[in-house]
């Protein structure tokens, strides 16, 4: 889904690029007039200064996007969206995932203790009380400890995450959540 809306934005981003030039090209000498300042400020950039000019431009750029970082980092903290939204312990384990557009990606648990990647192992509960349920066993191999069983498999458990992860994002308990971090 997606990707598909990924599609569909890069092409109408296309069409409105592509009116936009033949609505200038309408305009009489507009293209020559584009060029001669492309032309006039490459003459500029190399001509004889006591600095030279290209330098100075240089500098310019470097500044210009050192300023764009800064003010990307500031909108990002004013204005958090829910790609921020990276990390959180859910069903008692600490989770972390990416997003790929709207898509939840890499989504798995870590170790409360030592926070190395979990292990899982899907089997069945033999004991008197399981009677041959599934069940998924996460362990650490790092910490050598069986630190968590679900009932389902690794696919449902993943599943139950990504819900929880689209509950808080929908009623707005991931800001919180981030807050709690900070």
């Amino acid at each position: 889904m997606s990707l598909k809306k990924s599609i569909t934005e890069n092409i109408i981003r296309t069409l409105v690029v592509a009116l936009v030039l033949y609505l200038c090209s309408l305009i009489p000498g507009f293209y020559p007039a584009v060029w001669k300042v492309v032309v006039a400020g490459w003459k500029y950039v190399l001509g004889d200064a006591s600095v030279p000019r290209w330098f100075l431009g240089l500098l310019l750029v470097v500044f210009s996007l050192y300023s764009l970082g800064v003010v990307l980092r500031l909108y990002g903290r004013l204005f958090r969206g829910p790609e921020n939204y990276r990390r959180d312990v859910i069903l008692q384990l600490p989770w972390r995932w990416e997003y790929y557009g709207s898509s939840i990606t890499n989504l798995w648990c870590y170790c409360p203790i030592c926070d190395t990647a979990l292990v899982y192992r899907d089997t069945r509960d033999w004991s008197e009380q399981g009677q041959g349920r599934k069940i998924v066993e996460l362990t650490c191999e790092h910490c050598r400890k069986r630190v968590a069983i679900f009932e389902g498999n690794c696919d449902y458990l993943i599943d139950c995450a990504k819900r929880q992860i689209a509950h808080n994002v929908r009623t707005g308990d991931w800001q919180k959540r981030i807050a709690q971090e900070e």
